[in-house]
């Protein structure tokens, strides 16, 4: 009869556990799925956003030349800057403009998106 507690404890014990383990595993993947689905829509925003204001003097592309020959390829800035100085060099950019770009004023989640698909071309010059 005194085994029976401990019996009864032990197995309580193994079902929380294996039902913690399920919640932990169905929860874990999702996020991991949740992220990176948000981080492709952020990358298609950014490439839409630089569609319509940069693709006019900047090439976009993996290869080819800008339209302009004075702004380089976006490719171009991955492989001279850091994740740190592109984004300084994006806010400078935007705020101030240069020759012949006008300040571009878009928000802080545009300028994220923007990063990010800057960002995405460092990412496929990896593979």
């Amino acid at each position: 009869m005194s085994n029976t507690p401990r019996f009864a404890i032990v197995m309580i014990s193994l079902a929380l556990a294996a039902i913690l383990g399920l919640a932990i595993g169905f929860y874990w993947p999702t996020a991991g799925i949740k992220d990176g689905i948000a981080q492709a829509k952020s990358i298609e925003r950014g490439k839409d956003l630089a569609t319509f204001g940069c693709s006019g003097c900047h090439n976009l592309e993996a290869s080819g030349k800008s339209p302009n020959k004075a702004a380089p390829p976006f490719r171009t800035l991955v492989k001279r800057l850091s994740q740190e100085g592109l984004q300084e060099q994006l806010e400078v950019a935007l705020s101030m403009g240069h020759a012949p770009m006008p300040p571009w004023n878009i928000n802080p989640s545009q300028s994220e998106d923007l990063l990010s698909f800057i960002e995405s071309l460092r990412q496929a010059k990896n593979n």
